[in-house]
């Protein structure tokens, strides 16, 4: 972490009440620094001796006083459903509160998180202005897919990375549902780039060499012809070996 995220995450712990403002707990007492080891601590230190005592937090997490003393002190995980109350009741990033919580707390829009953004939050809600709106950009996760499946191909391993891919779209599509609209959205930008419908895995990683022979080409071509994107296809190639020779093939 560099210098100047330290430092501004050290001024907005000071500001909103890590440092100043102790974590107070139901009987009044305070919460042991050596205690706030949790994202669900550190997030009540926070908000302060207000909204970060138990039984306040728990209005605000749907949960009970001793959930969110379990919670805090690690004694209990906190569930993917209570971080999404979690993030619409004060603008904190899902995404920290499921992470570690030595990273800097960050609010939805990825900024410092101080107890000012709680209030500014909170007072939104209040005049009935919408809750915060988790965005992202997941087409580029598709640098991450490129990077690990190529390494699992180094290993020999690209059909378990590619299984354990879909599984996991299968399962998030089951959870979720499909946007049928978005997807047409997707395959209409994907036309624009029909080379990246052509790139494939396999047990030596990428092989771009193999990829942009035109054999290989017209193949995936007429394999995935008709195919909507992210359906599984397979195409044989039979290509000669490095250095060697194609014969021309005389006229009638």
């Amino acid at each position: 972490m560099s210098g100047n995220r330290v430092a501004s995450w050290c001024k907005a712990i000071v500001h909103s009440g890590c440092v100043d403002n102790p974590i107070v707990q139901s009987n009044g007492s305070p919460m042991a620094l050596s205690q706030r080891k949790t994202t669900i601590a550190v997030l009540r230190g926070i908000l302060g001796p207000i909204h970060g005592q138990e039984d306040r937090f728990a209005r605000l997490a749907q949960r009970s006083p001793s959930w969110v003393k379990k919670v805090s002190a690690g004694h209990i995980p906190l569930s993917e459903e209570t971080a999404r109350i979690l993030n619409l009741e004060t603008g904190i990033a899902l995404d920290w509160l499921m992470g570690s919580p030595e990273a800097p707390p960050v609010g939805a829009a990825g900024r410092p998180y101080t107890s000012a953004d709680f209030e500014w939050h909170r007072a939104g809600a209040k005049a009935g202005e919408p809750r915060t709106r988790s965005s992202g950009f997941p087409f580029t996760l598709a640098l991450k897919i490129a990077a690990i499946g190529s390494a699992a191909g180094d290993k020999g391993r690209a059909g378990l990375f590619l299984w354990r891919l879909q599984t996991f779209l299968d399962e998030c599509a089951q959870e979720f549902g499909s946007d049928g609209t978005a997807r047409a959205i997707a395959e209409a930008e994907l036309r624009k780039a029909p080379h990246l419908a052509r790139v494939a895995f396999h047990d030596k990683g990428f092989d771009f060499t193999t990829l942009n022979d035109k054999r290989t080409i017209a193949a995936l071509t007429k394999a995935t012809k008709g195919k909507a994107p992210g359906e599984r296809v397979e195409a044989k190639v039979t290509l000669p070996p490095e250095g060697s020779k194609t014969r021309g093939r005389g006229r009638n």
